[in-house]
């Protein structure tokens, strides 16, 4: 009657341990899943300054050039001229308003307003070309065809750094739902956090007799969740997937690659340093039960040749 009990017990206490052991790898896979979210998707603010970078800023840079040389060739204007009126500080912060803009829309669905190159930095360059040419000709330049030229060159450095909305934002897919969710997932962090802790209190309180058995059920079940999360980021990483988006070389391109590179580089980088450090307590979680296996071994022997 003993015996069937017992062996009742110990079956009721191994499917505990199974059960809390797939919760417990789960609520770490989650918990990874929603620290990797919070840092790849929700915080969208910190990829401006990563997007728009030196390489993205000379390409629009040259783009700009190139559509003021166009404009200007109708114009009949040097573009030697209108050049100096393009300050790359403020084209710069057009960037980052153009990138936040188009991430905003994508992530959040969130209506765009266009950014627009000052006039009153074009202004005082237009003025005084024509002032000049006015002179040099003999002919009187309206206040009206002035205004009309830094119009015309305004649009012509707007278009460029504007490429995203005018182009692009009315095609791209909304993410919204999907990044709600990711929102509601990174927010659920604590509560995972606490699951798992709670988890890992009931497997060692059902091996409380057994400790070491209790250790390696909840480092097994860690371990598992954190290879669940690293092996897709480090095949991601590996593959250079980043690398190969299908776009001329551009400041669209540009923006894809550094936004994914640097999610990319920052998650392997961490999840290598918490992969091993949860291999090197899952090793030492095996050798101790092991031990504490042995050593329950040798007592029964014991006990066995003790009895008559």
């Amino acid at each position: 009657m003993n015996q069937e009990r017992k062996r009742k017990e110990e079956t009721l206490k191994k499917t505990a341990n199974i059960l809390l052991s797939v919760l417990l790898f789960c609520m770490v896979a989650l918990t990874g899943l929603s620290i990797f979210v919070q840092e790849a998707v929700v915080d969208t603010e910190k990829y401006i300054k990563i997007i728009v970078d030196d390489e993205y800023m000379e390409l629009t840079m040259a783009d700009i050039h190139r559509s003021l040389e166009a404009e200007c060739l109708y114009l009949s204007i040097p573009v030697e001229e209108i050049i100096k009126g393009v300050d790359r500080q403020t084209v710069r912060q057009m960037c980052e308003d153009n990138t936040r803009m188009a991430l905003a829309r994508i992530f959040k669905d969130v209506p765009v307003s266009f950014t627009h190159y000052p006039a009153s930095k074009l202004m005082p360059v237009v003025s005084e070309y024509l002032q000049r040419y006015s002179q040099e000709n003999g002919v009187v330049v309206e206040k009206s065809f002035e205004t009309d030229v830094v119009q015309a060159l305004n649009e012509a450095i707007t278009r460029p750094v504007n490429f995203i909305n005018q182009s692009l934002l009315p095609r791209l897919p909304s993410f919204s739902k999907a990044y709600k969710t990711a929102s509601r997932l990174a927010e659920a962090r604590a509560f995972l956090m606490i699951a798992v802790g709670g988890t890992t209190v009931l497997l060692l309180f059902i091996n409380r007799k057994k400790f070491f058995d209790g250790i390696f059920y909840v480092m097994s079940a860690v371990w598992t969740g954190v290879i669940a999360v690293s092996v897709p980021i480090w095949v991601m990483a590996g593959s250079e997937i980043e690398q190969k988006i299908r776009l001329v070389k551009s400041p669209l391109r540009v923006m894809f690659v550094n936004m994914m590179g640097d999610i990319l580089h920052n998650a392997t980088g961490i999840t290598i340093a918490v992969t091993a450090a949860a291999t090197v307590f899952l090793i030492l979680a095996v050798v101790l039960r092991l031990s504490a296996l042995k050593r329950e071994g040798e007592m029964q022997l014991e006990e066995e040749l003790i009895l008559p």
